[in-house]
């Protein structure tokens, strides 16, 4: 996609469109990645372009609809050699408004020995790369690269990563034969949601390792690193302290949406941190949230920010321009000085224009629709 000029535009025109269409905010761009394995090495030099296209065309198109501009951001690694090996960091950041960093998966039960997947600082025992690993190295470091610190999201997760132990050592670093049981509602070895890992560590002692800020827990031969409310106050302290933008979770899903598992209420995870960031804005605790006994079908791929988002923007039902009729234009250019994209006809309610560099044609929505100048699409006429 990112290769050719006409790809790209067609991408960004689509993604105008939908997000629009639907009354998202931005979009965040999670390439997994620019120049690391499976990219091809001009990838780093397109990924930077991919945003300034991005950016320039979410500018003409808040201009030009005379709406908030779209919010552009990427997710990107914590790890410096794929920093190094995937981003122009100093030139993304011109076009980005935040750059979520993947603070978390430093380490897991795929390594011989336990360790937290989310450190906030190093090991006194690390050594050589190892002291890369930890949430502190990687956000000083997107920094020293050129990332304002203000457009640094630090990344949280809201699961816990657990290990078969197969010594009777429980400290962090001990051998580890791989990755603990699965969650009982997640499925997957080793991987422990909010509301599963507060069933798991169910009256043990939680332990914390000192150095990285971080609590840990080991009940029979598991053992598990997460996240609870102390590790979010020192995390939280320290996104002020270093005047980062802002935090984001991986991911909504995995907190305990029923307040059930946990018996801390609702959405303990975000709630707390919500609670830390925006403090003059009630607990999420007070919304309502679903009251299934059992989470649904976990889906991990998505972080979300848990702030520095606008209200969406309330959208009308719509429907995709369906069209009756298309004619090329005749004289003049209606598309000129337009971006790329569907306009509507000044003089006729139910056409629009569409404008692409291969020409500019005029098309009719259909029967019982109207072009809406909000939405970007053929949509119902609104009620009187």
């Amino acid at each position: 996609m990112v290769a050719q000029q006409q790809t790209r535009t067609t991408f960004i025109q689509s993604a105008v469109h939908l997000l629009r269409a639907n009354g998202f905010d931005g979009l965040n761009l999670d390439w997994r990645y620019p120049g690391g394995a499976g990219s091809q090495p001009q990838d780093k030099q397109r990924f930077t372009l991919l945003c300034k296209e991005l950016n320039e065309a979410f500018v003409a198109e808040g201009t030009l609809t005379k709406r908030a501009r779209l919010i552009i951001t990427a997710s990107v690694s914590a790890e410096k050699a794929i920093i190094d090996a995937s981003y122009e960091v100093t030139e993304i950041a011109k076009h980005l408004d935040f750059m979520n960093v993947l603070t978390f998966d430093f380490h897991g039960p795929w390594e011989s020995v336990t360790g937290h997947h989310s450190p906030l600082f190093q090991r006194a025992q690390d050594t050589g790369n190892q002291t890369y690993l930890n949430t502190d190295f990687a956000m000083r470091y997107w920094q020293n690269q050129g990332g304002p610190p203000q457009k640094l999201n630090l990344g949280l997760a809201a699961y816990g990563r657990a290990f078969d132990l197969s010594t009777a050592s429980t400290a962090p670093g001990a051998p580890a034969s791989g990755p603990g049981e699965e969650g009982c509602y997640t499925g997957e070895e080793g991987f422990w949601a909010t509301y599963e890992t507060c069933l798991y560590i169910e009256g043990v002692d939680i332990q914390l390792i000192a150095d990285q800020k971080v609590p840990y827990a080991v009940t029979e031969n598991q053992w598990v690193g997460f996240d609870n409310k102390d590790s979010l106050d020192t995390k939280v302290t320290y996104l002020k302290t270093n005047n980062l933008g802002g935090a984001f979770v991986w991911s909504l899903d995995l907190d305990d949406t029923s307040g059930q598992f946990c018996k801390i209420g609702k959405c303990p995870f975000i709630s707390h941190l919500h609670t830390l960031l925006v403090p003059d804005f009630p607990s999420l605790n007070t919304t309502t949230a679903p009251t299934t006994t059992t989470p649904p079908t976990t889906n991990t791929t998505l972080p979300t920010t848990t702030i520095h988002s606008t209200p969406p923007i309330t959208a009308s039902p719509t429907i995709i321009p369906t069209t009756t009729t298309s004619q090329s234009q005749g004289s003049g250019n209606p598309c000129e000085g337009l971006t790329n994209g569907h306009f509507a006809d000044p003089n006729n309610s139910t056409r629009f224009y569409q404008c692409s560099p291969s020409g500019s044609h005029i098309l009719s929505c259909r029967a019982g629709l109207i072009f809406s100048d909000v939405t970007g699409v053929c949509d119902f006429p609104p009620k009187p």
